[in-house]
């Protein structure tokens, strides 16, 4: 979904005019099952991330009370949520995905599309599910941990690093990973 929201807020200005992300939410396809009318509102609750700003918030979710989207009012004003980001770090967020995305171009550009599984906390691997096993023949037990970053801050604080490394490897012409990128990096910084 963020992939989306940055291509439209970078390509759409011709069709649909200036382009101010709202926010970017997830619903559950699936029916949820419940005991009371309440837990079924918790469920059918979005997920996801929405700009800090009142008018966007309750036009939204006019009751303000967190029955669609993961944010609330209390005493007439926005609860603090994890949930909420303003246009600056909408602005970082879109930044760290064309970054991303430019990368895993770059990757393929070169040929680099190794067998690469992450493993989250529970020790689970996309291995344990992938039909593609007798193919991959993925056999080391070797896996990209993933951390969990649970503040706001220290996702950011991430974000910022690899847009460091990005610029470092724009720099020196040829990242850690061993890739070169001619006249520019994978983010598109000039090289040289």
């Amino acid at each position: 979904m963020l992939i989306y929201l940055t291509a439209i807020k970078n390509n759409g200005q011709k069709r649909y005019g200036e382009v101010i992300p709202a926010g970017v939410l997830y619903f559950r396809a699936l029916k949820p099952f419940a005991d009371s009318r309440k837990e079924v509102q918790n469920k059918l609750c979005m997920s996801g991330l929405v700009l800090n700003n009142e008018q966007v918030i309750l036009g939204m979710d006019s009751s303000g009370e967190k029955l669609y989207i993961p944010v609330e009012f209390k005493n007439g004003k926005i609860e603090d949520s994890k949930n909420l980001v303003n246009l600056e770090e909408f602005g970082a967020i879109s930044k760290y995905i064309e970054f991303l995305v430019k990368e895993m171009i770059t990757s393929m550009k070169f040929g680099k599309i190794s067998s690469n599984p992450k493993r989250d906390s529970s020790k689970k691997t996309p291995c344990d599910y992938c039909e593609y096993f007798p193919i991959c023949r993925y056999e080391k037990n070797e896996f990209y941990e993933i951390k969990n970053l649970n503040k706001k801050e220290d996702i950011f604080k991430k974000m910022k690093e690899m847009e460091g490394e990005c610029f470092e490897y724009a720099r020196t012409t040829k990242c850690n990973k061993g890739y070169r990128g001619g006249d520019s990096c994978f983010c598109g910084c000039r090289i040289g």
